[in-house]
């Protein structure tokens, strides 16, 4: 099952190019169609143009498995030197997008979702609607390193009804927007943290680490599935926002970006916005798919994961400069987030490549 070596671009660049991993002869009989010709894998490959990064180290992969008629995987593990950018054009898919490390930006006439490290992001684009674009590999916050699995919106509603419903109800449109894209944002579920290493370290030219990672994706979907009701909204009502509306509240999302440390206090924020308190946590949620607690605290311990990678602080000191006035709170805080305590995050290791020190370590 090889694959194409890196293209060297000039000087020490390489270009790593969206590889289609294909299914190992001595698996063929576990698929009753080839996937890779089903009308979803033409669906996939019109959704956006097909991945490529420039980077520094050849080694990494930037890998799609054709698992099913209905669904699709991207594994990308690359220490990217340039952003790529694609449209997005709708083709009825779901996309759950795990992020490990990096960034994805995603932007349209309708406003931007941006979602840094890590996260889990749902995003969905109707038949029609090809009003978006997508940027990843922003060259300064590192390693790209994350894990997507597209599926067929159709076929995940005859999966299971009861995950189906609370699929519809988190990303039900706005009032009149129903061919807008619908997408709700927030922290991993905890269960798929070590899932997401396993399918990264999936080795793509062994016919029995092919079976290994698809048995690990089709698992990762079950886990996301089965935790659905984490995206579904709060409350039972939905508002409608106006125009303003998303405007004070991406003021007010940049401003508890800019002070995470000591955030003003929302009463105060949503007097400025001209909304009344409930309405602002009811629409900072429904807008942008977390409350504003989980996005300061992201932002937080997103800062602090930075520092563990780049700085020789101690923890401690770590954990007061983002806003932790005790160590033991920041640690498992970080620990819920990351699913790895913040002593297993120092320079120059990546957080893809924790798992694989671990097993060495135990192996030695």
């Amino acid at each position: 099952m090889a694959t194409p070596a890196p293209i060297q671009s000039g000087g020490d660049r390489f270009e790593i190019a969206e590889t289609r991993v294909n299914v190992p002869p001595e698996m063929q009989c576990l698929q009753t169609a080839d996937a890779a010709l089903s009308d979803f894998a033409s669906r996939y490959l019109a959704y956006r143009h097909p991945l490529r990064f420039f980077s520094n180290d050849p080694s990494r992969r930037c890998d799609t498995y054709y698992l099913s008629p209905w669904m699709v995987m991207a594994v990308v593990d690359v220490a990217s030197a340039e952003r790529f950018e694609s449209p997005l054009r709708g083709q009825n898919i779901l996309e759950f997008h795990y992020r490990i490390s990096g960034a994805i930006e995603l932007a349209g006439s309708w406003g931007e979702c941006r979602v840094f490290e890590p996260a889990c992001l749902l995003w969905f684009q109707p038949t029609g609607c090809d009003d978006a674009s997508e940027r990843l590999g922003e060259a300064l916050r590192g390693r790209e390193t994350w894990v997507s699995l597209y599926c067929d919106r159709v076929w995940l509603d005859q999966v299971n009804e009861g995950a189906a419903a609370i699929l519809e109800s988190a990303l039900s449109p706005d009032e009149g927007s129903a061919v807008l894209p619908r997408f709700r944002a927030g922290p991993h579920i905890g269960a798929t943290v070590p899932l997401l290493r396993e399918i990264v370290r999936a080795d793509r030219g062994d016919p029995l680490q092919w079976l290994y990672a698809s048995a690990k994706a089709n698992e990762l979907l079950y886990v996301t599935l089965s935790n659905i009701g984490a995206f579904a909204p709060r409350d039972g009502g939905h508002l409608k926002l106006t125009e303003r509306d998303r405007k004070q509240l991406h003021l007010i999302r940049d401003v508890l970006a800019a002070n995470f440390v000591a955030p003003p206090r929302l009463p105060d924020l949503a007097r400025r916005a001209g909304m009344n308190y409930s309405k602002l946590c009811t629409a900072f949620r429904q807008l942008f798919g977390e409350t504003t607690a989980e996005f300061v605290r992201r932002q937080r311990l997103e800062f602090a994961h930075g520092l563990l990678r780049s700085s020789d602080l101690q923890v401690q000191q770590i954990a007061m400069q983002s806003g932790y006035a005790h160590h033991g709170s920041f640690t498992a805080a970080f620990a819920r987030q990351f699913g790895y305590s913040p002593k297993q995050v120092r320079r120059p290791c990546a957080p893809a490549c924790i798992g694989a020190e671990e097993q060495t370590a135990r192996s030695g």
